[in-house]
């Protein structure tokens, strides 16, 4: 029995991954009357409304958290740019601490500078299968593709920015890494334990300046030039769409609210009172984001073009902090190891 299976079992694997083959594109003028070209929508001056769900990780210098996101975005060409987020812990944190990781943002862009552009891009709009050929499990196939070239707007725009973010987190002490001789030594009502975590919410504003770019369209394409081949292609309609936003912001943050809870314990159940840690109120942070696609669908009507949902952020974040062993001997190095660091990535879908 396992004499007969395993061929078959190979030879359908083997079916299923053949790939196509071939290089061949050929150029449609515009301009060409068998080519017909049906523009939905070629604007980014409209009010763009986008966003992603995502999944991702918050690793800092005194810990990481794993987390979901949401987020949605309101651009309004020469006004404004609006976006709000949410992100939640994926469980309970800090060792079976009962408060998850939760961090809420709303950032507001004032447009200083926005600038319409024409960019080209060279979209499918047709496409020939030539030959097949079998040679036992494997399947050659060429073909021979066409493409035109198509104008579409695309939006530079600058801004300055003020965001709000309101934050809930923990900051994990390991005795073993900690510098007990450091003034930044944490002080609580008993003696500290090996490792414990300490929650605590936060109220952060930030300042700063935002760059981006857009683009918005639709476009249908029919050519009929393909008269020969194994596949016509001449009643298939191709269909470009680009819905896709860049984003770079870079802000001052200060913390006017810093407030601790209990000391949650390894055990999950003990707790004490924070007497004296510092707080760092002072930071700043770099993000940058991508959402929507660019694309060209050979499926009749073309399709929603859900694309990546991408962001990536880092910076020095207002929180609580220790001083850790310091690997240099130079103390202003020590200090700068020391200080509340984050990087912080999530992928997901974007539209």
């Amino acid at each position: 029995m396992k004499k007969i299976l395993l061929p078959l079992m190979c030879s359908t694997v083997m079916t299923a991954f053949a790939q196509p083959t071939g290089d061949g594109w050929n150029y449609v003028s515009p301009s060409d009357p068998q080519l017909e070209i049906k523009q939905k929508y070629n604007n980014v001056n409209r009010l763009f409304v986008g966003g992603g769900v995502g999944a991702g990780i918050d690793a800092g210098t005194f810990g990481s958290q794993v987390f979901y996101e949401g987020v949605a975005r309101f651009i309004a060409p020469k006004l404004f740019d609006l976006r709000v987020s949410y992100a939640h812990g994926a469980k309970n944190n800090a060792y079976g601490g009962k408060t998850p990781y939760h961090n809420g943002q709303i950032s507001l862009g004032i447009l200083f500078k926005d600038v319409t552009t024409d960019r080209n891009v060279y979209p499918e709009v047709g496409y020939e299968e030539l030959d097949k050929e079998t040679n036992g499990t494997v399947v050659t196939t060429t073909f021979r593709k066409y493409y035109t070239d198509y104008i579409v707007q695309e939006r530079k725009f600058s801004g300055v920015t003020a965001s709000v973010i309101q934050m809930g987190t923990h900051m994990w002490f390991d005795k073993t890494k900690a510098d007990t001789a450091h003034k930044n030594y944490p002080r609580l009502d008993i003696e500290l334990p090996d490792k414990f975590a300490i929650p605590y919410q936060s109220v952060i504003l930030g300042f700063g300046l935002h760059t981006g770019e857009m683009m918005s369209a639709k476009a249908k394409f029919k050519y009929s030039g393909i008269k020969g081949g194994a596949l016509s292609a001449n009643k298939r309609k191709f269909t470009y769409r680009s819905n896709k936003v860049l984003m770079t912001n870079i802000e001052f943050l200060f913390a006017p609210v810093l407030n601790m809870g209990d000391a949650v314990y390894n055990d999950g159940a003990s707790s004490a009172e924070v007497l004296d840690i510092r707080k760092r109120r002072m930071g700043f942070r770099v993000l940058s984001s991508m959402y929507g696609s660019e694309q060209t669908s050979r499926k009749k009507g073309g399709r929603w073009p859900f694309g990546l949902y991408l962001q990536a952020e880092m910076g020095l974040r207002p929180g609580i902090t220790y001083g850790k062993l310091n690997i240099s001997e130079k103390e202003w190095f020590g200090g700068f190891l020391n200080m509340p660091w984050y990087w912080k990535f999530n992928l997901g879908f974007g539209f």
